[in-house]
């Protein structure tokens, strides 16, 4: 669904972002790399719901920091308190739904 550029597709990522399956959720907050301002609000309100899932929300904070979305102080907040700070390497999420921070200028052999 990603990788369609299609509107349905980003409405569709931006529903399954809120299924009640924390898997579920998580898999559709990754799938939203590709997204736009919608997936990006989307993401965004997940970040700012303390209700929802708490790794559900590091993996979108972890996704608004890698699109580097244009984000209100309060989100940009939450992603600070759910990521940590940023320091200029990408971000990503473990298997344990921590986020961590890869250095961008890593050789790869």
């Amino acid at each position: 669904l990603a990788m369609l550029d299609d509107p349905r597709a980003a409405e569709k990522i931006g529903r399954l972002m809120h299924d009640p399956d924390p898997r579920v959720a998580q898999a559709a907050v990754q799938a939203s790399s590709n997204g736009g301002p919608e997936i990006e609000r989307a993401l965004a309100a997940i970040v700012n719901d303390p209700t929802s899932d708490a790794s559900v929300r590091r993996h979108a904070a972890a996704q608004l920091r890698r699109h580097g979305a244009d984000l209100d102080p309060a989100t940009q907040q939450a992603i600070t308190q759910l990521a940590g700070p940023a320091t200029g390497g990408d971000v990503d999420v473990d298997v344990d739904g921590r986020v961590v921070e890869t250095d961008d200028e890593a050789e790869v052999d």
